[in-house]
């Protein structure tokens, strides 16, 4: 899958969800009553683990941060991953991105070759190398918004805070599906406007 691919796809899905995350009590879309909070973070989170996935071939790493274990020597936030990969806790080779919410399971960490799986504390985070071929920051922004829209999705949180991190990530598909982002096509309408009393034509490529 190339990222146009990937954009594309994950455009289309957000678009079916957010129509559906409507405050408590309202209407939906044509007259669809509203879905509950467990509905969408359980939608959410599907879409982000298949989005995870789709991701690592355009060059994103899922790395998990152990917080804690059973040995007494523990290193403090020592990095695991599953590409056999030699990443340090601060490896200034990639750029870090936005931690999940903390969780325990059951997982082997890696502060010792003799240890075994125990039930533990952990943080699952999204990296990439500096130096990858492909632009990876968007990506891993726009995932990042996925994930703090399924942060806010509990059933103790507004839902508006939902709809914003959804509508953030598709403004920054948007910018990356547009050629030169929108901010470079609105300077382009406006130097358009200032040099002609005509209507801007209707936008499609552009240098």
């Amino acid at each position: 899958m190339s990222p146009i691919e990937f954009y594309l796809n994950l455009r289309e899905e957000l678009l079916l969800i957010v129509t559906d995350v409507v405050n408590s009590g309202s209407w939906g879309t044509y007259y669809k009553p509203s879905i509950s909070n467990s509905i969408n973070k359980n939608r959410l989170e599907r879409l982000l683990i298949k989005y995870k996935d789709l991701a690592e071939p355009l060059g994103i790493i899922k790395v998990t941060r152990h917080i804690s274990c059973s040995n007494d020597n523990h290193v403090e936030y020592i990095v695991s991953n599953e590409y056999g990969l030699d990443i340090e806790s601060v490896d200034n080779r990639f750029e870090w991105g936005f931690f999940q919410e903390m969780n325990k399971r059951m997982c082997k960490c890696p502060c010792s070759d003799k240890n075994i799986s125990t039930h533990h504390e952990v943080l699952d985070e999204l990296i990439y190398h500096k130096d990858q071929n492909i632009p990876c920051g968007p990506i891993l922004s726009i995932l990042e918004d996925v994930e703090r829209a399924v942060l806010n999705s509990k059933n103790n949180k507004a839902r508006s805070g939902v709809r914003e991190h959804i509508l953030m990530a598709l403004i920054n598909i948007n910018n990356q599906l547009m050629p030169g982002g929108m901010e470079a096509y609105v300077k382009h309408l406006k130097t358009i406007s200032q040099n002609s009393a005509s209507t801007p034509p209707v936008f499609t490529a552009w240098n």
